[in-house]
């Protein structure tokens, strides 16, 4: 989800999990610094998490801080629970620095796509590019799609549809300032006549204008849902869309229960096991760290929302929910079977570097894999008895 994310270099050293090479990678120290606005897409076949890109800029509690964007691609082995670094130490380079793009599993090829961004340098220059991160021959290749691209834009989302072997590629912002070029514009990229693609735009009604939406595909039902995102930073969106796969059509989902708040920068994944939505933190009027869950009936006609942890009840030390991942915006939350994934992301106090997992079962919640070396508020560091000069100030 809107500024920053993060590149790997042609001859990237093989995708490696636990099982394939053994002690050597469960005993890995090495594990990414702090990021936010990056993306992570899992690789079933080689029980993968690959990490790129993200902005790591020093925090300034006094000032709003340039995206300082990063082009390390890591690798989490899920087996074992450890990352690897993966930099090639030879060949040219892929994307380069870059944030808020949209990243997606192209399943019939094993590789990661990514399409668009906005890339560092002199002038915060955003993209249309397409690139492919091929994890059987470890290498990143730019495509050249046919047909016309969407106009360069950040923010925006995909997701790939099997069944008809194409990326689909839905709004975003075409402008440099968050909400200055929001967009409500559907595409899809077809590999059905060559691995580049071909861009095709697809005249349809659809959700309103927005950039930074939540979105996840619903493998049983071959749709792909997205919840809220921003308009601009006053103008929230707390709606449910679905886009169906086979007919390429949007349609607003009908939900009851008790709704999430509008938000924007909010992840979701789709929980198989138990037909669901799951939806982690984002941005209402601040940052949020609670999970909900959005049921579907059994035709997928509805969905009623409830939410499942509630997280901090306040910004103080009283009100911190420990159990719960610190409050943030654009991390990265991945599905891997019965549980869910949680990288860094953005707190009150800057980028944060932790990896949590939750139990989809709930039976045993959030488990804090990665402790927080940096971008934790002073208020979840701090002890019973203890104050808090500022929000990211030493407990006193």
């Amino acid at each position: 989800p809107a500024d920053g994310l993060v590149i790997l270099f042609l001859g990237l050293i093989h995708l490696t999990g636990c099982g394939q090479d053994g002690p050597t990678v469960c005993k890995s120290g090495v594990r990414p610094g702090q990021r936010d606005a990056h993306e992570a897409v899992y690789f079933p076949n080689a029980q993968e998490i690959v990490v790129y890109g993200g902005d790591n800029a020093p925090f300034n509690p006094m000032a709003m801080t340039p995206s300082v964007y990063t082009d390390e691609v890591w690798g989490y082995g899920t087996t074992c629970g450890t990352f690897t670094d993966l930099v090639s130490a030879a060949g040219p380079s892929g994307p380069g620095q870059r944030g808020a793009y949209a990243a997606t599993l192209d399943s019939k090829r094993q590789r990661m796509i990514v399409i668009g961004g906005r890339k560092h340098d002199a002038g915060y220059e955003l993209e249309n590019d397409v690139w492919a991160f091929d994890a059987v021959k470890n290498l990143w290749k730019e495509l050249m799609p046919s047909g016309t691209p969407p106009k360069a834009r950040q923010g925006h989302r995909m997701a790939y549809d099997p069944a008809a072997d194409r990326i689909v590629l839905y709004g975003g912002n075409t402008g440099v300032n968050f909400g200055s070029g929001v967009q409500g514009d559907t595409f899809e990229l077809s590999f059905a006549g060559s691995d580049d693609g071909e861009w095709r735009t697809l005249k349809i009604q659809g959700p309103s204008a927005r950039q930074d939406m939540g979105g996840a595909v619903d493998g049983k039902r071959a749709r792909w849902v997205l919840f809220g995102g921003a308009a601009d930073f006053t103008n929230y969106n707390q709606d449910t869309w679905v886009f169906d796969f086979a007919g390429s059509t949007w349609r607003q989902l009908s939900t009851s229960g008790n709704l999430p708040t509008a938000r924007f920068w909010g992840d979701l994944i789709y929980d198989q096991a138990r037909d669901r939505i799951v939806i982690f933190g984002g941005h209402d009027l601040g940052l949020k760290n609670d999970t909900w869950e959005l049921k579907l009936s059994g035709d997928g006609q509805m969905g009623t929302w409830n939410l499942l942890l509630a997280g901090d009840t306040g910004p103080g030390i009283d009100g911190v929910d420990h159990t719960s991942p610190e409050r943030r915006t654009k991390q990265s939350f991945v599905a891997i079977g019965d549980q869910a994934w949680l990288f860094g992301g953005i707190t009150d106090c800057g980028p944060i570097d932790d990896v949590w997992t939750l139990d989809l079962a709930l039976s045993k919640g959030w488990s804090n894999s990665f402790k927080a070396q940096v971008g934790e508020t002073c208020a979840r560091r701090a002890k019973k008895g203890q104050s808090c000069p500022t929000d990211c100030g030493a407990p006193l």
